[in-house]
């Protein structure tokens, strides 16, 4: 955690562009769900965050589930340096990017819908869509964090 503190200074400290930074956490995020979805793994894990997500009983708390998903993926990616710097630059992006704290139910039924592609892809072991299913997860997102 500390680490992350450090990254956000330097990056509020030296004005990063925002956009900049969430362009990278895009593209890492794709990195690391690619990389999940070459092992075709069958995690209890994956299921267990993807199955929060599905009941979650309202649209902000499947938005912050979300991010749980994204973390075990991200795990699943088995590369430590990418997973701390995502975390790092998603974290400075939230912070800054944050409109209001609350999602919609479109919003969280794209977030559900998109979710359940990419896990569908790493548990067959493929990349079909999941860059496009990603990319619509950080639209809905962007709308309020």
């Amino acid at each position: 955690m500390r680490a992350i503190r450090v990254v956000h200074a330097h990056l509020a400290s030296a004005g990063a562009s925002l956009g900049e930074c969430d362009r990278l956490v895009r593209l890492i995020n794709v990195a690391l769900i690619e990389r999940a979805s070459r092992t075709g793994i069958a995690s209890p894990e994956l299921d267990e965050a993807l199955a929060k997500l599905q009941t979650a009983n309202e649209a902000t708390t499947v938005g912050m589930r979300w991010y749980g998903l994204q973390r075990v993926v991200s795990n699943l990616g088995a590369n430590p340096p990418l997973h701390l710097l995502v975390r790092c630059l998603a974290g400075f992006v939230v912070r800054v990017r944050t409109r209001r704290p609350d999602l919609d139910d479109h919003q969280a039924r794209v977030l559900i819908g998109a979710s359940e592609h990419i896990v569908g892809n790493i548990r067959r072991g493929r990349n079909d869509g999941n860059l496009s299913a990603h990319v619509r997860c950080q639209e809905a997102l962007k709308a309020s964090w």
